[in-house]
């Protein structure tokens, strides 16, 4: 399967956090998220892997900062408005390179990608599309890259944020 300008790769029996085995929700879910989110897919500014939608940092937050650009919060506005009328658990993960926090309020990459996280969660919840009781922040720092390598553009890739949607089991 085609999505942006990246194949997907599925297992043959998918699983959610519960242990679950419904391709047919994935499918559902992806169609969803790719219709409604083409012109950020197109625009390379989202792409939608499985059922995490990762949002490049270029187009989330300023170096050093957690509060959302004005296009962060068109996109996270968008994201809201699909999820909405998804059932399932939504976890915002705030990532980051192993750069320093110089001349950030930050203390740490650890602090930086928890508050992240947290400010995405609070802007989901604030625009009043998604439930708290749905949505979690985590910050895992650097401990997930998408690279190893060393050059600006894979530690740019690294800084992102993903948002997992996962199915409940009310969607069953």
């Amino acid at each position: 399967m085609q999505v942006g300008n990246q194949a997907l790769q599925t297992a043959s029996t998918p699983r959610d956090d519960l242990g679950d085995h419904n391709l047919q929700w994935i499918q559902i879910t992806l169609d969803q998220l790719e219709r409604k989110l083409s012109e950020e897919i197109s625009g390379g500014n989202v792409v939608v892997h499985g059922v995490v939608v990762r949002i490049g940092d270029d187009a989330t937050f300023a170096s050093g900062s957690n509060r959302l650009s004005a296009r962060a919060k068109d996109i996270f506005d968008n994201i809201a408005n699909v999820i909405t009328g998804i059932k399932g658990r939504i976890v915002v993960s705030g990532h980051t390179n192993d750069g320093s926090v110089k001349g950030s309020p930050f203390t740490s990459i650890w602090e930086l990608s928890a508050s992240r996280a947290a400010t995405v969660v609070e802007f989901l919840i604030s625009a009043g599309k998604v439930e708290s009781n749905r949505v979690m922040a985590q910050g895992p720092a650097n401990s997930r890259p998408l690279s190893e390598a060393l050059t600006p553009a894979a530690k740019a890739a690294n800084r992102r944020v993903e948002i997992l949607v996962t199915r409940s089991r009310e969607a069953q």
